[in-house]
């Protein structure tokens, strides 16, 4: 079985697209090597993971990924190398593929842009739907990361049919942890610093139980559109000691992180997946998370639920991570949810889902 990624996100992107593609990628090597793989991606420098090179056959398609010719090279490529499906990891596949003589599986991670369009600029929402349009309508088999997502593919595009949900599993679990010198015991909230994140929300709510616990709050994420505005909203409420921030976090260190938390916090208004859930658990730290649909059904009994609109809500799950009877409840049922999100069963159902499409 012959199979090409779109690797261009597993090679070069750091976050959540790029995560996701290299673990694809690596289950894929360790519990599959059978499976001839194909990369294809531009030619860049700096490669995130040089391990990838021996993990498959590495081809670089000239022209940034806008360009016409590099979407020509592309389909050209796929088709000298006799491939049997190609899988576009981060919700899309090239045009005209459906014109080659083979299968096509695209991931499509979420539809936040039309959940959330006020997030988006209207270009990039014009974009993001025909993209996600033309795979819905050309792929044979459309990969969801969560019944969440499918069932919003249904509902905006028609495609449910298409779908098949195969939850992802943590990468970060594989990479050995920093040390970190936390002087204080702290809970976690790791996401990027922007609006459906909710962080101003989480930081209100600290506000108002910073003296009824000793636990400090850390913050870490990619600097977006409203990692300013939190700066300053710790700052103008004192809180410089008791929160801090941190961006440009590497996975050894994010492990760390996860590793010593006290406990993890997640109030994000929307998700597709909610990967650091997945981590939380395999970290052994309690849960607290946004009663959103994703996150009941990733994380069902294991996880304290509240309302993230409600700072009072909020301000009531930071207290509840430090009742020891109820912490040790939740963690004892994440122990059973991790079979769900191992890297042999994402390798397992990718590996089904590939042979039963060429069957």
């Amino acid at each position: 079985m012959r199979i090409g990624f779109d690797a261009k996100r597993a090679f070069y992107n750091n976050t959540g697209l790029g995560n996701y593609g290299r673990g694809v990628i690596e289950c894929l090597q360790a519990f599959n090597p059978e499976i001839e793989k194909h990369f294809f991606t531009p030619n860049k420098k700096i490669l995130l993971d040089e391990n990838l090179l021996e993990m498959g056959h590495t081809h670089y398609m000239r022209g940034p990924l806008k360009n016409v010719n590099r979407v020509l090279n592309l389909t050209k490529s796929i088709k000298k190398h006799h491939l049997d499906i190609f899988h576009g990891l981060s919700n899309e596949i090239p045009l005209k593929i459906n014109r080659l003589d083979l299968k096509t599986v695209v991931t499509i991670h979420d539809v936040i842009f039309l959940k959330y369009p006020k997030y988006y600029k209207a270009v990039d929402r014009k974009i993001y739907y025909y993209k996600t349009l033309y795979a819905t309508q050309n792929a044979d088999l459309i990969i969801t990361t969560s019944d969440q997502t499918k069932h919003d593919l249904d509902e905006f595009f028609g495609c449910g049919d298409k779908c098949l949900t195969i939850y992802q599993h943590a990468n970060l679990t594989q990479i050995e942890p920093a040390i970190i010198n936390e002087p204080q015991p702290y809970f976690l909230y790791v996401s990027s610093f922007e609006k459906r994140k909710n962080h101003i929300n989480l930081i209100e709510a600290f506000n108002l139980v910073k003296n009824e616990i000793t636990e400090n709050l850390v913050l870490i994420g990619r600097k977006k559109e409203t990692w300013a505005l939190i700066e300053q909203k710790v700052k103008e409420l004192g809180l410089t000691n008791r929160i801090k921030i941190f961006t440009d976090v590497s996975n050894e260190r994010m492990q760390g992180y996860l590793k010593q938390a006290k406990g993890f916090i997640y109030p994000s208004l929307y998700e597709g997946f909610g990967i650091p859930l997945i981590e939380a658990m395999f970290a052994n730290i309690p849960i607290a998370c946004s009663t959103i649909p994703v996150f009941e059904e990733l994380a069902q009994d294991a996880a304290i639920y509240f309302d993230s609109k409600s700072i009072l809500e909020v301000k009531s799950a930071l207290l509840q991570l430090n009742n020891p009877q109820l912490v040790e409840e939740k963690l004892e049922i994440a122990q059973n949810l991790k079979t769900f999100f191992t890297a042999q069963k994402h390798a397992k159902e990718l590996s089904k889902a590939y042979k039963h499409l060429l069957s």
